[in-house]
Order: structure tokens, then sequence, then C-alpha cells
């Protein structure tokens, strides 16, 4: 039993020092109001193609494959949202290890801005119908590394880019870091 005990209480302190050693980022405050309206995709003439790709530090081509990619039309909120992630709102990577969060949290954002399709297998995706305008197209490269026979490092993270479309245009975009 004694042993149990002791066993209890080093398996708590391991955990506690190891989850006071991981990194943070601190909450980003938004100042832009979101509104729902804002976020719905009109239906239009136009359409946005494209794939999603990282190169690995051996040199190896990985793509956005099974993952989401969310089209979401461009506004103060989300401007604000993708600059403080990227740090502007053109395009941008932004590694695992260095993801942000936001204070107050909007799951409103989260489930309901803009439209969301699924990377084909070589890492394509379109979206069609869209009204004229201007929007953000965002979507994850991830990958594991085998660290050790127990443990596989994601490595990769989230890709943005804006897209302008108008008159009936087709758009086709390379979403990579910059």
């Amino acid at each position: 039993m004694k042993h149990l005990m002791l066993l209890a209480a080093c398996t708590a302190s391991v955990a506690v020092a190891s989850c006071a050693t991981m990194p943070t980022s601190p909450p980003i405050p938004l100042s832009s109001s979101y509104d729902p309206a804002e976020q719905v995709i009109r239906p239009g003439s136009n359409s946005i193609s494209g794939n999603a790709v990282l190169r690995t530090v051996g040199g190896d081509v990985r793509t956005c494959a099974g993952y989401p990619v969310t089209i979401v039309p461009v506004t103060a909120y989300a401007t604000e949202r993708f600059t403080a992630i990227y740090g502007n709102s053109q395009s941008g990577y932004i590694p695992l290890s260095q993801g942000k969060t936001f204070s107050p949290a909007n799951p409103h954002y989260e489930n309901e801005a803009g439209r969301t399709e699924t990377c084909d297998s070589q890492g394509n995706f379109s979206f069609a119908n869209i009204a004229d305008g201007s929007y953000y197209i965002v979507t994850m490269v991830v990958w594991g590394v085998p660290q050790s026979a127990y443990y596989t490092e994601r490595q990769g993270g989230p890709l943005f880019q804006r897209v302008d479309v108008s008159g009936g245009e087709t758009k086709r975009v390379v979403l990579t870091q910059n």
C-alpha cells in the first residue's frame, strides 16, 4: 500500500511539473465586434480553388489532405483576428508550437464563420458559387515525426491567404510558408 501511495504522489508531482513547463501564450483581446450576418458566404459566379503545402526540413512535401479548409469573408473582426495570429492580413503560416488564444473566446466565430470543405487526397480544395468580394482561405498542414517508440511530435500548422474575386472570376491559389 505504501508503494502505491508513493507511486501516486510521484506521478502527480511529475504531472504538475510537466504542466508547469508547457509554453502558453497570453490571451489576445479583440476590439472588433463579431456579426454573424457578415460571415455568410453569399452566392455568386466566382470560384476559388487551390492547394496547401509545406516542405519538411528533409525536403518532403506535406499537404492539407484530409484537413478542413475554410473560406471566411474579410470583415473587421476577421481581419483583426488574422492579424493577431499571423502578424498581417494578407497571408501567413504559424507553427503549431506558436498557437494563440483569444479573449474572450468566440465559439460562434469558430462554428459559424464562412464555409468549409475538405482538402482532397492531393491537398486540393475548391469553393464555387461565391459572390464578388474579399475572402480569407485558411487550412492546416500537419504531420507527425516519430520521436521515440511512444511519442510522435506533430509539426506544421495553419496557413491562410487573402483572395479577392469579382466578375465571374476563377482564381487558383497556393497556400504555403512565405
